[in-house]
Protein backbone atom coordinates (compact mmCIF):
# COMPACT_ATOMS: atom_id res chain seq x y z
CA UNK A 1 0.00 0.00 0.00
CA UNK A 2 1.22 3.52 -1.09
CA UNK A 3 -0.09 6.17 0.91
CA UNK A 4 0.75 9.80 0.34
CA UNK A 5 -0.34 12.46 2.82
CA UNK A 6 -0.48 16.38 2.42
CA UNK A 7 -1.68 18.70 4.92
CA UNK A 8 -4.73 21.14 4.42
CA UNK A 9 -6.19 24.16 6.05
CA UNK A 10 -8.98 22.97 3.92
CA UNK A 11 -10.42 19.97 1.05
CA UNK A 12 -13.62 19.21 -0.66
CA UNK A 13 -14.34 16.41 -3.43
CA UNK A 14 -16.64 15.67 -5.78
CA UNK A 15 -17.24 11.79 -6.82
CA UNK A 16 -18.99 11.58 -10.24
CA UNK A 17 -20.73 15.10 -10.08
CA UNK A 18 -21.71 14.74 -6.99
CA UNK A 19 -19.94 16.69 -3.52
CA UNK A 20 -19.35 14.24 -1.51
CA UNK A 21 -17.99 16.42 1.40
CA UNK A 22 -15.41 18.58 3.00
CA UNK A 23 -12.59 19.07 5.47
CA UNK A 24 -11.22 21.57 7.05
CA UNK A 25 -7.65 21.51 9.12
CA UNK A 26 -6.52 17.90 8.26
CA UNK A 27 -4.71 15.40 6.24
CA UNK A 28 -5.61 14.90 2.61
CA UNK A 29 -4.96 10.81 2.20
CA UNK A 30 -4.18 9.22 -1.33
CA UNK A 31 -4.53 5.07 -0.93
CA UNK A 32 -3.04 3.05 -3.64
CA UNK A 33 -3.63 -0.64 -3.04
CA UNK A 34 -0.68 -2.89 -4.31
CA UNK A 35 -1.10 -6.67 -5.07
CA UNK A 36 -0.23 -8.37 -1.27
CA UNK A 37 -1.68 -5.71 0.72
CA UNK A 38 -4.10 -7.15 3.02
CA UNK A 39 -6.64 -6.19 6.17
CA UNK A 40 -3.09 -6.05 8.55
CA UNK A 41 -1.28 -3.59 6.54
CA UNK A 42 -4.39 -1.36 5.61
CA UNK A 43 -5.49 -1.13 9.19
CA UNK A 44 -1.42 -0.37 10.64
CA UNK A 45 -1.61 2.34 7.53
CA UNK A 46 -5.02 4.08 8.77
CA UNK A 47 -2.92 4.14 12.09
CA UNK A 48 -0.01 5.64 10.96
CA UNK A 49 -2.14 8.66 9.30
CA UNK A 50 -3.97 9.26 12.79
CA UNK A 51 -0.74 9.33 14.77
CA UNK A 52 2.07 10.79 11.88
CA UNK A 53 3.20 14.05 13.29
CA UNK A 54 2.90 16.48 10.86
CA UNK A 55 1.23 19.39 12.53
CA UNK A 56 3.33 22.58 14.47
CA UNK A 57 3.49 22.41 17.96
CA UNK A 58 3.71 25.22 20.45
CA UNK A 59 7.77 25.62 19.54
CA UNK A 60 7.04 25.56 15.57
CA UNK A 61 8.24 22.28 15.23
CA UNK A 62 6.41 19.42 13.51
CA UNK A 63 5.22 17.57 16.79
CA UNK A 64 1.77 16.93 16.91
CA UNK A 65 -0.65 14.10 14.59
CA UNK A 66 -4.40 14.43 13.45
CA UNK A 67 -5.72 13.24 16.85
CA UNK A 68 -3.80 16.24 18.84
CA UNK A 69 -5.55 18.74 17.04
CA UNK A 70 -8.69 17.04 16.65
CA UNK A 71 -8.42 17.45 13.20
CA UNK A 72 -10.18 15.69 9.74
CA UNK A 73 -8.82 13.16 7.04
CA UNK A 74 -10.32 12.50 3.95
CA UNK A 75 -9.17 9.37 2.26
CA UNK A 76 -8.95 9.11 -1.98
CA UNK A 77 -8.83 5.79 -3.12
CA UNK A 78 -5.82 6.34 -6.39
CA UNK A 79 -5.55 3.24 -8.46
CA UNK A 80 -2.82 5.34 -10.25
CA UNK A 81 -0.94 5.35 -7.58
CA UNK A 82 0.09 1.70 -7.86
CA UNK A 83 1.61 2.49 -11.74
CA UNK A 84 5.09 1.57 -12.69
CA UNK A 85 6.66 3.67 -15.00
CA UNK A 86 7.87 1.78 -18.34
CA UNK A 87 9.04 4.12 -20.53
CA UNK A 88 6.79 7.04 -21.26
CA UNK A 89 3.82 4.63 -20.49
CA UNK A 90 2.60 3.31 -16.99
CA UNK A 91 2.03 -0.23 -16.00
CA UNK A 92 -0.44 -1.46 -13.13
CA UNK A 93 0.50 -4.61 -13.22
CA UNK A 94 1.17 -4.77 -9.61
CA UNK A 95 -2.16 -2.87 -9.21
CA UNK A 96 -5.03 -4.64 -6.46
CA UNK A 97 -7.29 -5.81 -8.71
CA UNK A 98 -10.73 -3.83 -8.49
CA UNK A 99 -12.97 -5.62 -6.43
CA UNK A 100 -10.10 -6.55 -3.96
CA UNK A 101 -9.26 -2.81 -3.14
CA UNK A 102 -12.61 -1.66 -2.70
CA UNK A 103 -12.86 -3.79 -0.03
CA UNK A 104 -9.41 -3.05 1.45
CA UNK A 105 -10.12 0.95 0.86
CA UNK A 106 -13.21 0.79 2.63
CA UNK A 107 -11.56 -1.11 5.98
CA UNK A 108 -8.92 1.46 5.66
CA UNK A 109 -11.44 3.79 5.73
CA UNK A 110 -13.50 2.83 8.71
CA UNK A 111 -9.69 2.10 10.63
CA UNK A 112 -9.16 5.81 10.43
CA UNK A 113 -8.69 6.93 14.22
CA UNK A 114 -10.89 10.39 14.06
CA UNK A 115 -13.74 11.43 14.27
CA UNK A 116 -14.10 13.92 11.52
CA UNK A 117 -13.30 11.63 8.07
CA UNK A 118 -14.73 11.98 4.82
CA UNK A 119 -13.98 8.92 2.00
CA UNK A 120 -14.02 9.24 -1.71
CA UNK A 121 -15.75 6.59 -3.54
CA UNK A 122 -13.64 4.04 -4.93
CA UNK A 123 -13.88 3.64 -8.49
CA UNK A 124 -15.11 6.83 -8.99
CA UNK A 125 -14.05 9.96 -11.13
CA UNK A 126 -12.86 12.68 -8.62
CA UNK A 127 -12.52 16.27 -8.54
CA UNK A 128 -10.75 17.42 -5.13
CA UNK A 129 -10.03 20.75 -3.65
CA UNK A 130 -6.87 21.16 -1.52
CA UNK A 131 -5.47 24.39 0.13
CA UNK A 132 -2.24 22.78 0.99
CA UNK A 133 -0.86 23.80 4.54
CA UNK A 134 2.84 24.37 4.14
CA UNK A 135 3.21 23.07 2.05
CA UNK A 136 3.54 19.48 4.20
CA UNK A 137 3.52 16.27 2.50
CA UNK A 138 4.71 12.86 3.27
CA UNK A 139 4.91 9.77 0.59
CA UNK A 140 5.33 6.37 2.22
CA UNK A 141 4.26 2.26 2.07
CA UNK A 142 2.93 0.08 4.49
Amino acid sequence: MILVISRVSSASITCDGKEIGSIGKGLVCFVGLEKGDNTENVRRGALKVSDIKVFENKNGRLGLSLKDIDGSVMAVSNFTLAGVVEGTRLSFDNAMPFEEAKSLFEEFCNSLDTKKKVCSVFGSYMEITMNHDGPVNVIFRV
